[in-house]
């Protein structure tokens, strides 16, 4: 803990020197530091700041022994209780790439318009979840994608545009097991398309037609 604070220390004197964002690759590296060593430093420190206001809290109800003074401290000890298992967490996901960003689906599968219905409700409740605690989440960024197999030295994109019995990833005319239709609402393969022709990625397709549960 002493080490992460002097980190911190560090990392905001450099972002206070004169020319510190003329480097922005550097820059980003330093913020990028920055932000996992808060998310790590920060709720520690206000957790240990709540344990010396219990302990107070606890000293003025051995002293008064009222149903106020009592109430209170097991309010703070709730607090106390709920920041505990989330640094619980924090020290689970302390691996090296457990601070980077992550893809996140939620697949309704063939289930027709109720699991459609059961994915939306699943969406905005996790997108709720995410916003709680501090995730900045974005639905489909092709952008992201593109940029991403570009640094990694990738030639093209395999995308499966449609598996057997599954979505169509596009708007199609042909059938409502569409994206468009789904949560999401949007023609992914559209915007993967304008992505890839921006990052100089080419685009290639995988569509099966297999239909297992048509009973035609």
């Amino acid at each position: 803990m002493p080490a992460k604070v002097a980190r911190l220390g560090e990392l905001n004197g450099q972002m206070e020197r004169p020319g510190f964002w003329e480097h922005q690759e550097t820059a980003q590296k330093v913020v990028g530091e920055l932000k996992a060593l808060r998310a790590k430093v920060e709720p520690m420190q206000e957790l240990l700041r709540r344990a010396d206001d219990a302990h107070v809290l606890i000293e003025l109800v051995q002293e008064q022994n009222d149903d106020e003074s009592r109430t209170e401290l097991q309010r703070e000890l709730d607090v106390i209780a709920r920041q505990t298992d989330h640094i619980e967490l924090l020290t689970l996901l302390s691996g090296e790439n457990d601070a980077r960003n992550c893809f996140f689906s939620i697949q309704a599968g063939a289930g027709g318009v109720d699991a459609c219905d059961f994915a939306t409700m699943l969406l905005r409740m996790y997108l709720m979840y995410f916003e709680h605690a501090g995730f900045k989440a974005t639905e489909v960024d092709t952008d992201q994608w593109a940029a991403t197999a570009k640094e990694a030295g990738m030639g093209y994109i395999l995308f499966l545009t449609k598996h057997h019995d599954g979505f169509c990833l596009w708007d199609t005319k042909t059938t409502d097991r569409k994206v468009t239709k789904a949560p999401l609402g949007k023609d992914v393969l559209a915007q993967l398309k304008k992505s890839c022709d921006a990052h100089g990625i080419k685009l290639a397709l995988y569509f099966s037609e297999g239909e297992f549960n048509d009973n035609k």
